[in-house]
């Protein structure tokens, strides 16, 4: 009986893990129904100053580096990292070229 035991235990083991993988990629289905979803296009800044306001970032990124920020989103005032989220991968790549080893504000951001 002992043998039978242990190839049940197995089996639900490996059903758990299929279940557990299952899940995981389940989470990030709404990125392949075709739809818009700003997750797809959206970059993470960091390096951030201790001090800025997002309309003078909003500025900074639309009006003086020409890029078309969709929206900006930051986890808590005076956080330094935040996300930008773009329309399209066009402009997502841009952004990153542009972004990349910025020097803004005394430091060498994104």
């Amino acid at each position: 009986m002992s043998e039978q035991t242990e190839p049940v235990s197995q089996i639900e083991t490996d059903k758990t893990e299929g279940q557990e993988n299952t899940n995981v990629s389940e989470e990030y289905a709404y990125l392949d129904r075709g739809g818009f979803s700003s997750e797809n296009f959206k970059i993470e800044l960091r390096g951030l100053p201790k001090f800025y306001g997002i309309a003078e970032l909003k500025k900074l990124m639309n009006n003086k580096l020409g890029l078309n920020t969709s929206k900006i989103k930051r986890p808590k005032n005076g956080s330094h990292w935040l996300y930008a989220c773009f329309q399209n991968d066009e402009e997502r790549t841009k952004a990153i070229a542009a972004l990349n080893g910025y020097y803004w504000k005394g430091i060498t951001n994104f």
